[in-house]
């Protein structure tokens, strides 16, 4: 144990001194190195200034020797450049007198050219004058020959077609006797008809005002219910007189709208009865009133009858309610009847 405790004794110890040996060998080796690149740079510089003195001089001479080169050339340009102009000048002076030449020469042959092509078109002009001219007389005579058949073909149709016409006419003018003598016929019974059933309303409604002015005379003594029977006696008397009017108007044919309303069943039968309503209502309030008090649906003729308007009239009226949704029709029984915002 102690021999190898020595031994690492002594093998530090060489450890260290040869550290010590590299450390100084390095050390030299730097110092060494310094004094190299010096010297090495001190060389660097002296050459460097040598080779940029010899560079500049190079480069002096380079440029007298470059000026002189361009004064040289400049010089023989000018020379040569003038030789070619007066070279080019007299090369375009013999080409400007050969081109006169020939181009009088070829004036003279277009010339020529111009004059035989000319005359030739004068004889192809003639002669194609006088083709047009055989064409045009042979066209006439073919278009005067279809001309002829085709205005005798269009007589013989216009004849045909004449005597038809003139027997369809009589046929027609017959038949419109007929038809103009039956309405003839029909119309003068329904004024008839309509003068009878005036004259009975005149009546009637005379006899009503009678009875409403001896009523009213007996006011003093029967008070405010007289007056309110001879309202109600003057307003049925005043219905019953358009409702015959309307009827002898829808019996004529006057009335398309009232032509056209159905035939209102019993279980959809609105009232019958004129409804009482406010004297001051306008014609629209009074029939969106009765539309209201109709809710199962109620016909133009009908509400006319209890307004005291013409069907025409109250269908203008209910499409103006349709547009702004306060009233529907039925297409299939043409009946009106309130909308929700309507009621």
């Amino acid at each position: 144990m102690g021999k190898f405790t020595e031994q690492m004794a002594s093998l530090t110890e060489s450890v260290v001194a040869s550290r010590r040996d590299c450390i100084l060998t390095v050390k030299g080796m730097l110092s060494e190195f310094d004094r190299a690149q010096a010297s090495m740079a001190n060389q660097q510089k002296s050459s460097l200034a040598a080779g940029c003195s010899a560079r500049t001089q190079q480069v002096d001479s380079m440029r007298r020797e470059h000026r002189e080169d361009q004064h040289r050339m400049g010089r023989d340009l000018r020379r040569g450049l003038a030789q070619a102009t007066n070279q080019i000048s007299i090369s375009v002076a013999s080409l400007r007198a050969g081109s006169s030449k020939e181009h009088a020469a070829m004036a003279r042959a277009q010339q020529k050219q111009f004059t035989q092509d000319g005359q030739a078109r004068v004889k192809g002009n003639d002669r194609l004058m006088n083709e047009l001219s055989a064409s045009r007389q042979n066209m006439a005579q073919a278009l005067s020959q279809n001309l002829e058949s085709f205005t005798l073909g269009i007589r013989n149709g216009t004849d045909v077609m004449l005597g038809g016409f003139k027997q369809a006419h009589g046929e027609m003018a017959g038949q419109l006797r007929k038809t103009l003598s039956a309405n003839t016929a029909k119309i003068s019974d329904d004024v008839t008809e309509l003068k009878r059933g005036f004259n009975e309303a005149q009546s009637e409604l005379r006899d009503d005002m009678q009875a409403a002015a001896q009523i009213w005379n007996n006011r003093n003594s029967r008070g405010a219910a007289v007056l309110g029977q001879a309202a109600q006696v003057a307003a049925k008397a005043e219905g019953r007189v358009f409702g015959m009017m309307g009827k002898a108007i829808e019996k004529l044919g006057l009335s398309a709208r009232a032509a056209e309303e159905p035939v209102v069943p019993p279980e959809t039968e609105a009232k019958s009865q004129p409804s009482t309503h406010v004297s001051h209502m306008s014609d629209e309030e009074r029939v969106l009133q009765v539309v209201r008090e109709n809710p199962n649906g109620i016909s133009a003729t009908q509400i006319g009858e209890q307004v005291s308007l013409h069907a025409m009239v109250v269908g203008k009226i209910m499409k103006e309610f349709i547009e702004n949704g306060k009233a529907k029709r039925d297409d299939g029984t043409r009946l009106y009847t309130p909308s929700k915002r309507g009621r």
